[in-house]
This record gives C-alpha cells, sequence and structure tokens, in this order.
C-alpha cells in the first residue's frame, strides 16, 4: 500500500500496473494473513504480510507488461490453469473461484 491509499485502491493499482488493465468495481472476497503469509526475501529479510483478495468482472485496457516485475502474462480459465501457479493464487482460486 502507498501512503493514505485504501485497499480497493491499492488493489486497482497493483493490477494496472502488473498487467495493464484497469478495474471498474471490486467486489471483497476475503484477507489473508498470519502463518501462511510468512515470506523471507532474499537478503534474510523476514515480514508477515496481509492479501486483500478481490474479483471483478469489468476491466478495460489490454493486458501488457507494465513493470519490471512480470515476464509473461497470459489469461487462463479456471479449467486450464497453468501447472506451475504459485501455491497461494492456487489456493485463492480453489477457495474462492472453483
Amino acid at each position: 500500500m502507498e501512503y493514505e491509499e485504501s485497499l480497493e485502491e491499492t488493489a486497482k493499482r497493483e493490477l494496472y500496473e502488473e498487467t495493464g488493465l484497469k478495474a471498474k468495481d471490486l467486489k471483497f472476497i476475503d484477507i489473508l494473513s498470519g502463518k501462511n503469509e510468512h515470506y523471507k526475501y532474499p537478503n534474510g529479510d523476514e515480514i508477515f504480510g496481509v492479501t486483500a483478495v478481490y474479483t471483478t468482472s469489468n476491466i478495460s485496457d489490454t493486458l501488457s507488461i507494465n513493470d519490471n516485475e512480470s515476464l509473461n502474462i497470459k489469461f487462463f480459465t479456471l479449467d486450464n490453469l497453468p501447472s506451475n501457479l504459485m501455491e497461494k493464487a492456487r489456493y485463492i482460486i480453489q477457495k474462492h473461484l472453483l
């Protein structure tokens, strides 16, 4: 989150920064926190993050890489997810979308 930014504003900004897509509306689904949100950075720093999960059915613009974090981005149907999906993404999809 940026200073004074709401969760919804953060989600919309991150969506655009990472995919080039703009969400018209967001529906709050879940918040993830606790031991499953532990992450250790390569430099040894450790955090316990908080993830807010949203869905949207109203997006605009074109899928594109807008940052230095992504190498490739694609849409997938729920019945054809890639095998190398991040575990957190797989958990969210299985819990809330399947």
